[in-house]
């Protein structure tokens, strides 16, 4: 993405503090609320003093969303009538990005990271990337996974779980590298490959495939890849005629469907909009299958899938990254497919 103007990081990033912690309560299924699945509110607009949320996923234990924040390092917890509540504290002097919920273990993981802040406010910490475990029927923060491993520039961005070991695959944008956490907590290199670092924001949005390897895209040409999990990894490019520069945070739904968030925060040719890829042979090639193109609501960086549907989360992040840092709202809307 576009680097945020040093007047925003300093007003912003120095606000920085901690949130307090709430224990959740479980709110009305879709059936008790009359509701279908797939049927949740068409659009939910929350209200949150310069949040600025980038990231976000569905909450099964309190049926909401959740999402972090680009200012504040913190999660939240977002209904469908979009009140907001604070779920983990802050984290720190970073932004909280991807996330994703490992349900059967109970756990939140969430990507961190200080690139944006260290570029625009003097920090003392070195650079800092890594992943926060969290106990999501708590909220608790089990641990902090180091990841950025000594590294002078790191860019920890959104995250995967392989619901079949436990192992946790992070995304760095400024890296040739695919990360593994092991369910140990120990960080290793899955992959490299000199077609994933780019000059600019390289390798976001990353998913787990039940077949046994992941999905993941470069966010400046919107290459896409197929990385096989079996034996050595190995990383091939899924052939497809659909554009995907400016690709981010993305989700496969239980129907196979790749639902994928694209916009024009800083990639040439990018667009605002909310797309769904489909492959018929085990993701060697793939094709475009639905899209809203232009999305409704600026900037779309993230979607998440839940009972009630798909929502893609708009956080204004255009705004942030343009100067501003006094927007007090953010939306999620469900996706039409």
């Amino acid at each position: 993405m576009a680097g945020i103007s040093r007047r925003v990081a300093l007003t912003g990033f120095a606000s920085l503090g901690a949130a307090t912690l709430v224990v959740p309560h479980r709110t009305a299924s879709a059936a008790a609320l009359g509701m279908a699945p797939n049927c949740g509110p068409e659009l939910i607009t929350a209200t949150a003093p310069a949040l600025y949320p980038e990231g976000t996923a569905w909450d099964p234990y309190r049926h909401a969303l959740l999402v972090g924040s680009a200012t504040q390092g913190t999660v939240s917890v977002v209904g469908l009538d979009g009140t907001v509540r604070p779920l983990v504290p802050s984290l720190g002097l970073v932004s909280t990005l991807g996330m994703e919920v490992d349900r059967s273990r109970k756990r939140l993981y969430v990507a961190y990271s200080d690139y944006w802040v260290r570029r625009f406010v003097p920090v003392t910490q070195p650079p800092t990337s890594g992943v926060a475990v969290i106990n999501l029927v708590t909220g608790r923060v089990v641990r902090k996974i180091d990841t950025a491993l000594g590294r002078a520039d790191t860019f920890a961005n959104d995250l995967t779980v392989d619901h079949a070991t436990g192992s946790v695959y992070v995304t760095d944008c400024v890296s040739d590298t695919v990360q593994v956490i092991d369910r140990h907590g120990n960080v290793g290199a899955l992959i490299t490959d000199p077609r994933f670092r780019s000059p600019d924001i390289g390798l976001n949005g990353i998913a787990w495939h039940p077949g046994g390897y992941l999905l993941t895209a470069r966010y400046d040409t919107g290459s896409l890849f197929r990385i096989s999990l079996g034996g050595r990894p190995k990383a091939s490019v899924v052939a497809t005629k659909a554009p995907l520069s400016g690709i981010e945070g993305f989700t496969l739904r239980p129907d196979g469907t790749l639902l994928a968030a694209r916009n024009s925060l800083g990639a040439p040719g990018g667009l605002d909009a909310v797309i769904g890829l489909g492959s018929a042979d085990g993701w060697h090639t793939a094709r475009l299958v639905n899209r809203v193109e232009p999305w409704p609501l600026k900037a779309p960086t993230a979607v998440a899938y839940g009972p009630m549907g798909t929502y893609a989360l708009s956080g204004q992040m255009d705004k942030l990254l343009t100067g501003g840092m006094t927007e007090t709202k953010f939306w999620l809307r469900r996706v039409p497919f």
